[in-house]
This record gives structure tokens, C-alpha cells and sequence, in this order.
């Protein structure tokens, strides 16, 4: 059953007082629209230090990442994409990935020594 994902909103940065040096303010809206083939939502519980395959299940891809950290610290996303294995990228919160033509192909979590760590994973495909 297919899904419609929608991302909405803005995002800016606005100094918190005029200044009177160059310091300006960005501002741009976010309206990202896709339809998804297939979905994935999970907690995953990291318990073990070193890295933990999430299995995307049905999909054989994900061109929507989304990961939460709800508790603990920093999470490492480690992803394989058609450019490449084992790309990682630091995740101290939260991690948006939309990717249109290079979808993700595998995705492990590896979680700070020592720590527990839970991250809310959802994965979308086209």
C-alpha cells in the first residue's frame, strides 16, 4: 500500500539581537513530497556496544531515513548506498536523509561505549 511522506516547515537561524556587523538571518521553507512504496518504523535498542544491523524487513530500500535518539548519547549511522559501504555519519539528536536516486541499501547503529542508547528508526522507499 503505497503512502504519501511529507516533510514540512522552515528552518532559520535569526541573530538574537541586530548587530551592526554583516550578521544576517537565513530562512527557507522545507516542503519535500514523495510516495512511498513501503515503510518501515521501529525502536531499536542498543544494548551492546559495536555495530547493530537494522533490517529493513520488506524493503529493499530506503530513500527515507529517519532516526531519533531518545535516550542515551550519540549514535554513529553507519549506511551503504550505490557509493559506497560502511559511509558514517554522527547522529547527537536527530538525522533527516532524503536521497531520490542513491537509496540506502543497508543500515547498522553503533551506539557510545558503554552507554544504552534507544533511536526511533523510520525508513521509506520509493
Amino acid at each position: 500500500m503505497a503512502d504519501n511522506f511529507q516533510l514540512t516547515g522552515t528552518y532559520s537561524s535569526i541573530p538574537f539581537a541586530p548587530s551592526a556587523s554583516a550578521d544576517f538571518q537565513v530562512t527557507s521553507a522545507i516542503s519535500e513530497l514523495m510516495i512511498l512504496s513501503d515503510k518501515l518504523a521501529a525502536g531499536v535498542d542498543l544494548a551492546s556496544d559495536g555495530p547493530q544491523s537494522v533490517q529493513l524487513v520488506a524493503l529493499t530500500a530506503a530513500n527515507v531515513v529517519i532516526l531519533k535518539v531518545t535516550s542515551g548519547l550519540k549514535v554513529d549511522a553507519i549506511i551503504t548506498t550505490a557509493d559506497g559501504a560502511l559511509q558514517t555519519i554522527p547522529v547527537d539528536g536527530l538525522l533527516f536523509l532524503v536521497t531520490q536516486t542513491v537509496p540506502v541499501t543497508a543500515l547498522a547503529l553503533k551506539r557510545t561505549p558503554g552507554v544504552d542508547t534507544n533511536v526511533r528508526v523510520f525508513l521509506g522507499q520509493l
